[in-house]
């Protein structure tokens, strides 16, 4: 290789490295499908971060880990998008085609993989398509734009074990600002298999930008057993650099998501303070409570909305009698992948007081 070829390659890897540097990993509102195959297969597998390990890598299981569209739809009808839940600006959208471990006797499952595509991307506004139809909104006058066509590479063989792995494409985004949705409208896919011979599916799909909303929230969201004293944190946009942050609290999940004044309960603490990215609350909160919140980034003296999350405090126990109860459940007709019946015993679940 000569000198200029690899200095040319140091460059170009230095600008990439340069580009990606402030982006961070934007967790999305929603994920919506053409179909399912079974609710088990369904499109939020495809945002859950809980399918991926400390090092970023898909965990495959066997079934109900993937989203899968019905058998019972042409393949070129199947689309999927996700919602970025606010206006980003792109980095990297990276994708994980099929990825199962199917488990011993399963034949090979690699087929039902996404083969032909185009990638779309849209701004808030524009006309999306709905869940059970055929999707013909991904046209430039429905408000979407196409970034990306061609054949994604197939995930690894599904025949057991099956080692995590990180994603099969990555595409570079970069410049596409203002961006609220990205879809994958299917074409084809790898193959028949031994179940299916017309859905198709994929494992998960992962953004990277600079988000315009506040994220991050501590407690994370829909957490449970929070301490009534704790202090509400977030990280800021990264879209922009906010002159100061409103927070919403409230049990009532109308009021926050409305962004009502009478919950609004930062006119003393984070409001106007570009800072202070947390909120201890004056007021003392209940116990067994489910509570709702949500910080407005205000920039150029506007209120950006953010995301409505939500935590339960912890249920008082101290008086209760107990240490630990213990549930033992009895499954003596699960089923495996090929659909017959296991005897799997018994299992315990243990809850202790806290």
């Amino acid at each position: 290789m000569k000198k200029m070829d690899i200095l040319l390659i140091a460059v170009l890897a230095a600008a990439m490295s340069a580009g990606t540097a402030d982006a961070e990993i934007i967790t999305p509102a929603a994920a919506v499908a053409s179909t399912e195959y079974l609710a088990l297969v369904g499109p939020g597998h495809l945002i859950d971060p809980a399918r991926l390990n400390a090092s970023n890598q898909h965990i495959p299981r066997a079934w109900g880990g993937n989203w899968l569209a019905t058998d019972g739809w042409n393949t070129e009808d199947h689309w999927v998008y996700i919602d970025l839940g606010a206006p980003c600006e792109l980095d990297e959208l990276r994708i994980w085609n099929y990825h199962e471990d199917a488990g011993p006797r399963i034949p090979e499952l690699l087929g039902r993989g996404v083969k032909a595509c185009s990638i779309w991307v849209a701004p808030e506004g524009a006309m999306l398509p709905t869940a059970g139809q055929v999707a013909d909104e991904f046209t430039a006058a429905n408000g979407w734009t196409q970034v990306w066509s061609g054949e994604l590479d197939p995930g690894p063989s599904t025949i057991a074990p099956v080692p995590p792995i990180g994603p099969t494409n990555v595409f570079e985004l970069a410049g596409q600002t203002g961006i609220r949705y990205i879809a994958i409208d299917i074409d084809s896919r790898w193959g028949p298999c031994a179940f299916t011979t017309k859905s198709a599916g994929l494992s998960h799909i992962q953004v990277t930008g600079r988000s315009s909303i506040a994220t991050n929230p501590a407690p994370s969201n829909a957490r449970r057993a929070v301490k009534i004293d704790k202090v509400l944190c977030w990280t800021p946009p990264g879209a922009y650099a906010p002159s100061g942050y409103e927070v919403y609290l409230s049990s009532d999940r109308q009021k926050v998501a409305a962004g009502d004044a009478s919950v609004n309960v930062t006119a003393s603490d984070a409001d106007a303070d570009a800072t202070n990215t947390q909120y201890a609350s004056t007021s003392a909160l209940s116990n067994a409570t489910e509570y709702f919140w949500r910080v407005d980034s205000i920039v150029d003296g506007k209120a950006i909305p953010g995301r409505t999350w939500s935590f339960r405090t912890k249920l008082q126990t101290n008086n209760l009698g107990f240490e630990e109860i213990v549930f033992v459940k009895r499954k003596p007709y699960s089923s495996d992948h090929n659909y017959s019946v296991v005897n799997n015993g018994t299992s315990a679940d243990r809850f202790l007081a806290e």
